[in-house]
């Protein structure tokens, strides 16, 4: 079966009706709207703010202004003070951060020479976790060596290993109700 698809141009609106047996309705293209000078920027979001080394986070903008003769220039910094220095090639509304420690990163938006600058966020990439001999026992809250759950444990070595880790389940505190599937952890 063939399906057919109309466009139509009324007025300079771009129109769109798709088959019959599919979707009933009407899309309606209309060109964006020039930037607002001065822009807003916004403030930047990431997918994720904590990513383990070889991991990746998106970086966007939410909350700012929009439009053609728009452009961004994403910047990084490894104090939220500065100084905060242009990446190269980053220069879309959304970037892909793989930091390999803790960047602050932030974006310059530009309309008709005018800029606003977004707020900064803060990605976290967590130095591999200690070796050493550990406990987990529930009846101490996690901290100083110890582990409330097999879950907590597990968590604290995600991003990777410095050396030889034990855990140690402290005798007389179970039974323990948890499943958990240990990754491949680097290090």
């Amino acid at each position: 079966r063939r399906r057919h698809t109309r466009f139509r141009n009324v007025t300079g609106v771009q129109t769109c009706a798709l088959p019959i047996w599919g979707w009933i309705g009407k899309l309606t293209f209309i060109p964006a709207a020039p930037c607002t000078s001065p822009p807003t920027a916004g403030t930047a979001v990431a997918t994720a703010s904590t990513i383990c080394t070889g991991q990746s986070t998106i970086i966007s903008l939410t909350g700012g202004t929009g439009g053609t003769g728009q452009t961004y220039q994403w910047q990084s910094a490894s104090s939220a003070s500065g100084p905060f220095t242009n990446i190269a090639g980053a220069t879309s509304s959304a970037y892909t951060a793989s930091p390999t420690t803790n960047t602050y990163y932030h974006c310059t938006v530009i309309c008709s020479g005018l800029s606003s600058t977004s707020s900064s966020i803060l990605i976290t990439v967590p130095t591999p976790f200690p070796g050493g001999y550990y406990t987990i026992d529930q009846t101490i809250p996690t901290g100083g060596g110890n582990f409330h759950s097999f879950t907590e444990a597990v968590s604290a070595i995600a991003c990777g290993i410095a050396g030889p880790v034990i855990f140690e389940v402290s005798p007389g505190t179970g039974p323990y109700n948890e499943q958990i599937s240990i990754p491949q952890i680097g290090g």
